[in-house]
């Protein structure tokens, strides 16, 4: 019934005059442009307690409050950076996994979370145990805790507090900046574009004339999904430029405030690539779906990875050019 009630507004929009058509088209893409934007924007912001909620710790039962001596580090920096540290306004929460990242932005009277890895709250190795890991969210590994790649692992999880300090300063540079507003701007032109590139790709193909519509029209969505996937591509590409391009210049301004950072972000990124290349030994014959033997990342199903040792290369430039000035 419902497939015929479809079938039957079709046909009746097919048989309007052109320039209602157009009318309508055009509403239609206005309204898939606010929604894909819209979804985005709204579990950066009024969803944001219950986006943050999906993914607290405690959820895996694993439940573990922040420390209270990361509050007072994250105050410091904002103290630093002169930013307002409102309750209401940035919080922590504990999330799963091993990588800080951030939700929100500061410019927005919602606010931002930063999220961090439960190793964060952790002060020395001996408060580690071999049960502590997961792979892969359920894999429990085998080895021992005297075996050498877990003695490796579990010194790449603690960090000193020069290190933390860092990291809560490269994610408050990156919630006070543009990015959550480029990112929307990126899903919306994207959508916009794909609304716009449909039917000019149909009438490309001579797949526009109504008259012969019914006939054409599993070649007219095949022309559509052509697209979706066409700009689907783009879209995806240009996230992750723009995530490279933040990441870097979030670093850059992260690594200019003092000497203390440089220090933090060498041994964040150090250590950051030693867990990887522990994660892939630990993970057998699943490691090179995820990481690279010298510990870079592998992003979009592997088409492309993330080195980190762009990032520690960067920080020890910085830091070269510092003592010689």
């Amino acid at each position: 019934m419902l497939r015929q009630k479809s079938r039957d507004l079709l046909d009746t929009i097919r048989f309007l005059p052109k320039a209602t058509r157009r009318r309508i088209y055009l509403a239609t893409s206005i309204a898939a442009t606010m929604t894909t934007t819209g979804i985005y924007v709204a579990l950066q912001t009024t969803e944001l307690k219950r986006f943050v909620n999906h993914l607290q710790m405690y959820r895996m039962r694993m439940p573990m409050p922040v420390d209270e001596k990361l509050d007072n580090l994250l105050r410091e920096e904002t103290i630093k950076m002169k930013l307002d540290h409102r309750d209401r306004h940035l919080h922590l929460f504990n999330t799963f996994g091993c990588d800080i990242y951030s939700i929100g932005n500061l410019h927005l009277p919602t606010g931002a979370y930063i999220g961090v890895p439960f190793t964060f709250n952790l002060e020395s190795i001996r408060q580690l145990k071999t049960d502590d890991i997961r792979l892969l969210g359920r894999y429990k590994t085998k080895r021992t805790r005297d075996s050498p790649v877990i003695k490796k692992l579990f010194g790449s999880l603690i960090l000193s507090d020069d290190a933390k300090r860092f990291a809560f300063a490269h994610q408050l540079h990156l919630l006070s900046s543009s990015y959550f507003f480029i990112k929307s701007f990126n899903i919306m032109a994207m959508t916009a574009l794909y609304m716009w590139i449909v039917p000019r790709f149909n009438r490309w193909l001579g797949l526009h004339d109504t008259r012969v519509a019914s006939r054409l029209w599993p070649r007219r969505m095949m022309g559509a999904l052509l697209c979706f996937f066409f700009v689907t591509s783009i879209t995806i590409v240009s996230d992750q430029f723009l995530d490279y391009v933040y990441d870097l210049r979030c670093l850059r301004q992260t690594i200019r405030q003092n000497q203390q950072h440089v220090q933090g972000g060498r041994e964040f990124y150090e250590k950051l690539i030693e867990r990887n290349q522990t994660m892939f030994e630990l993970l057998a014959d699943r490691g090179p779906e995820f990481f690279t033997p010298n510990g870079n990342v592998k992003r979009l199903f592997g088409l492309y990875t993330t080195s980190f040792s762009t990032h520690l290369d960067l920080v020890n430039s910085y830091s070269a050019t510092n003592n010689e000035s």
